[in-house]
């Protein structure tokens, strides 16, 4: 129990500094909603007031229509938000279901009934799939999907392969390597992929790998910009991941598990000769906790913590096995 406070504080102490770090200078992480308010006619309404509610923060921003009865918010943060439009003789009407990712423009329309401003309409939003602000292509795992879909010793980088392009997918190892994650996207070369950690460069400068990133449970998504992205991200053109971590929220949550991976669970591999099996024992176990910061007005937290005990037969060269001399042994190193 003591070991595990202190790698526990260990990680708070490096999610604090690494928060610092991360406000000091980083790739933009935020995307857009934008959009028109208009009648049931078609006709645009100027001066409509448009407001987007973080549904898990209760955050709000607000904005008017223009004379065209266009609006924009040009930095939100990725999360899921319920967008709503008010003007003077028309019904309120409140849209959900607006998922925003990381570096992508939202487009969500109204088109307003003749009412009063008290009468509310609640309507699944319609979002256009064709991002009319820029021209870069990506996809997003959402956090849904980071927590259902299998990955290998829990690597978050394994669900790449799900994304067009992308090709000669090589993990990095578990332990004792800086190699970082490789892969091919659209054909370019393994150490052109650019990585963030909501924003933060996160790449390998030694092999040009993605280095690690925090477990599945830590993250809220991540967004894989295959093509044509915006010049903040041109270091590398082969392609870049965007991971963004999880936030707390307006209620306590959290989480604990444990996965095991043991040699006693495991059948005979068909062509392995006659023994006992190699030796193999992978204990991999965290949580994670998150909610409002008690006193701080809309001020949340989020912790997780994983740990990794690998116990399997290590290969070594004999050759590269240096011991000491009879000389050495008794304390004479002139010939060594």
């Amino acid at each position: 129990m003591k070991k595990f406070f202190t790698h526990f504080l260990m990680a708070f102490a490096a999610v604090i500094v690494l928060t610092i770090t991360l406000n000091l200078s980083a790739q933009t992480t935020t995307g857009s909603i934008y959009g028109a308010v208009a009648d049931s006619s078609g006709a645009a309404i100027p001066n409509a007031s448009v407001t987007i509610k973080d549904v898990h923060s209760g955050a709000t921003q607000s904005t008017m229509t223009n004379n065209s009865g266009e609006y924009t918010f040009p930095v939100v943060q990725p999360s899921d938000y319920a967008v709503s439009s008010t003007a003077q003789g028309f019904k309120t009407q409140t849209q959900t279901g607006v998922a925003l990712s990381a570096n992508e423009n939202v487009h969500v329309t109204f088109s307003l009934t003749a009412g009063a401003v008290t009468e509310n309409v609640d309507v699944e939003a319609g979002l256009t799939l064709v991002d009319t602000r820029e021209s870069q292509l990506g996809e997003t795992i959402d956090q849904q999907r980071l927590q259902d879909l299998p990955t290998l010793n829990r690597s978050t980088y394994d669900l790449v392969q799900l994304m067009p392009g992308v090709t000669n997918y090589n993990a990095d190892t578990q332990t004792g390597s800086r190699d970082g994650t490789k892969f091919s996207v659209n054909g370019m070369p393994t150490d052109m992929v650019s990585g963030y950690i909501d924003g933060a460069y996160n790449d390998s400068y030694k092999q040009g790998g993605l280095n690690k990133v925090p477990n599945p449970d830590a993250l809220q998504e991540f967004r894989v910009l295959t093509s044509n992205f915006d010049a903040e991200f041109g270091r590398s053109p082969g392609g870049v991941v965007n991971v963004i971590t999880r936030s707390g929220t307006q209620h306590y949550h959290g989480t604990a598990y444990e996965y095991v991976r043991n040699d006693l669970f495991n059948a005979r591999n068909y062509f392995q000769s006659p023994g006992p099996r190699q030796p193999y024992k992978q204990n991999q176990f965290g949580g994670t906790f998150g909610g409002p910061v008690p006193v701080v007005k809309n001020t949340f937290m989020f912790f997780s913590y994983e740990e990794l005990l690998l116990h399997q037969t290590a290969n070594v060269n004999a050759g590269t096995i240096i011991v000491p001399t009879d000389r050495e042994r008794q304390g004479d190193f002139s010939q060594s």
